[in-house]
């Protein structure tokens, strides 16, 4: 697999988007997602203590409280994602 990194094409491989596990905050469900195979720009990365997430250029959201890291815009798990070759 190829690393992903800042300033790189991705494409979301499953945009089903599960907001009401247990623990996610409830602002979540406002939140704009990501489109299946649509292109976007990786504008950060993040780490997290699921992993690392990642922010996308074409999808800014507002920012949400988290338990860990405060308030801060939300992230999408990297491996959601992949890049074409």
């Amino acid at each position: 697999m190829t690393q992903i990194k800042k300033g790189d094409t991705v494409y979301l491989q499953d945009d089903h988007f599960d907001f009401n596990q247990k623990g996610v905050p409830k602002e979540y469900k406002d939140i704009q997602t990501p489109k299946k195979n649509e292109p976007y720009t990786v504008r950060e990365l993040v780490s997290t203590p699921d992993g690392v997430g990642i922010r996308l250029e074409e999808i800014v959201n507002n920012k949400i409280w988290h338990d860990v890291g405060g308030l801060q815009e939300p992230v999408f798990a990297i491996e959601r994602f992949f890049k074409k070759s």
